[in-house]
């Protein structure tokens, strides 16, 4: 779960040493508790209906023990993802995104159930070009286009959940 300026989640399976990313629920101009009983609720019930579920939420946020009190209202509980600094998150998904599990890629991601995440990884979630001094340089941070930066942070956080188990 991200909660910047909009609420996003992405449902992720870890089997066998793959993180397998399923679905994506991103929001625009949508409270938490909208997109929870309006989306992510309902396709749980359907696909994850007697699975465990292990949640981490961007433990930065100023309002997020209002958030896990509304997750948790849905059946939800959620911990604080292992970090908010950016390092360790970008170190995270490229670690995953280099390696191979027997002979596979250790990230699969679903084309139809993520677009926003792939239209990230493909052009969208991207280091910002900046003039300094009459050089371009690139900035430090990716640049936050909401919602695939917010998507993207998901994607961060659970990754660095993945990689503290295995």
């Amino acid at each position: 779960w991200d909660f910047g300026l909009t609420p996003a989640c992405l449902v992720c399976q870890y089997v066998d040493g793959q993180l397998k990313i399923i679905k994506e629920f991103v929001s625009d101009n949508c409270t938490l508790e909208d997109l929870i009983k309006l989306s992510v609720r309902p396709w749980m019930n359907i696909y994850l209906s007697g699975h465990s579920i292990q949640s981490d939420c961007d433990p930065a946020d100023n309002a997020l023990l209002n958030h896990q009190i509304t997750l948790k209202s849905f059946g939800i509980d959620t911990e604080y993802a292992i970090s908010n600094l950016l390092a360790p998150r970008l170190d995270a998904v490229k670690s995953l995104l280099s390696e191979l599990v027997l002979g596979k890629p250790r990230i699969l991601l679903s084309a139809e159930g993520c677009p926003t995440l792939r239209s990230g990884f493909i052009k969208d979630y991207y280091y910002k070009r900046v003039k300094v001094y009459g050089e371009e340089v690139y900035k430090e941070e990716p640049f936050k286009s909401h919602p695939v930066s917010d998507i993207h942070d998901c994607l961060q956080y659970i990754s660095m959940r993945v990689i503290e188990d295995t």
